[in-house]
């Protein structure tokens, strides 16, 4: 059974994820839930949850907050985010911090349960590969290298700051080798060489991690002979990686912001696509497809779904206009395809939606 714990500032809310699913039917079982991120984390470190799932937004200590703090003391938790519309800004600080699902709210306990079965079948997926490498007698270089993909999102959505507790935890799987002995920890820091050269390189960042800073970095590996010094090694390879990667995003930040106004203020032509706002910055759209991810944590489409369906929201709330005519005035020619992103992203239908804020406003 997969551990899951719960967090979120409304006791309905949480009563509601804890009795309305059926945990045991997907090999879960709830652990604990708290009102806040504080409340929470000395109940998290004491049940060792395989799964958090939390509210963004809540007093004391947030959702971004705790998270943060999870990767560091208990980097392989899996951490599903719930976040309301208004919070969309969020969404790419939640994926630098490395949570496995970002879901907007109201989300509906089968969403809930999609969500969540999904991260349980990962858990399993990993569980079973270490065992099937130990059973088949393969080495722990094997086993380490497995876990490359932690090292990679790092250095895709990883803060320079970070870099010193994330290195320390990664690193802490070595104690107790002996260095002379074995060339696990070699192998392993040469892999981090590697993969920071590869991702570089694949960035379209290569001055970070030329040939000449190869070498000096397989160089200075004969120096570390300790699962500390590896991980000390480890921070000034990421450290390097992120603070180019950040000052090449900075760079890039205004024609960012004029492509998101231009997507707010053609949201609603049909025709809109990532071809033209990338013409309208003056990049090529292979180029702007991975800025634009990499600074906002959405794909393109993604991002422009969010507009529409923020503009849906604002004439169902002030207009008593069909759904066919709301998905029309929103960039939709298919009425049908707007009502199934809808009730995807919001958990209710239109007519649901409007019903409900109707209730709402008169009773306030």
């Amino acid at each position: 059974m997969k551990k899951v714990f719960l967090i979120d500032d409304e006791a309905n809310v949480r009563e509601s994820m804890r009795d309305l699913l059926a945990w045991t039917s997907f090999g879960c079982v709830v652990c604990g839930d708290a009102a806040d991120g504080e409340l929470a984390l000395p109940l998290i470190e004491k049940e060792q949850p395989d799964i958090v799932v939390s509210d963004i937004q809540m007093p004391f200590m947030d959702g971004l907050e705790l998270s943060r703090t999870l990767r560091v003391r208990m980097p392989f938790v899996k951490i599903i985010l719930l976040s309301g519309h208004e919070e969309f800004r969020y969404a790419r600080e939640a994926m630098r911090i490395g949570v496995s699902e970002y879901c907007l709210k109201p989300i509906s306990s089968a969403e809930l349960e999609t969500v969540v079965r999904h991260v349980a079948e990962e858990i399993d997926e990993q569980r079973t590969s270490s065992q099937l490498a130990k059973r088949e007698g393969l080495s722990m270089e094997r086993l380490i290298e497995a876990d490359r993909t932690e090292l990679v999102r790092f250095m895709k959505l990883g803060m320079p700051e970070d870099a010193s507790a994330f290195s320390a935890s990664y690193m802490a799987r070595l104690d107790g080798i002996d260095w002379r002995a074995s060339w696990t920890g070699s192998f392993v820091c040469t892999e981090l060489v590697l993969a920071a050269y590869r991702y570089c390189k694949d960035s379209g960042m290569p001055e970070a991690m030329d040939e000449r800073e190869l070498l000096r970095l397989e160089r200075s590996l004969e120096a570390v002979q300790s699962a500390e010094e590896a991980a000390v090694f480890m921070e000034g390879v990421l450290e390097r990686v992120t603070h180019f990667r950040e000052r090449g995003s900075n760079k890039y930040a205004a024609k960012m912001n004029k492509a998101k106004e231009f997507i707010r203020e053609k949201a609603s032509c049909y025709e809109l696509s990532q071809l033209l706002v990338a013409e309208h910055v003056g990049m090529s759209p292979s180029y702007f497809s991975t800025i634009f991810s990499q600074e906002t944590g959405r794909t393109f489409v993604e991002f422009l779904t969010s507009v529409r369906l923020q503009q849906s929201i604002h004439l169902l709330q002030t207009t008593d206009l069909k759904t066919y005519e709301i998905a029309y005035k929103v960039g939709y020619n298919d009425a049908h395809y707007f009502s199934y992103l809808f009730k995807k992203f919001t958990g209710q239908t239109t007519r649901e939606y409007r019903k409900t804020f109707k209730a709402d406003f008169t009773a306030h």
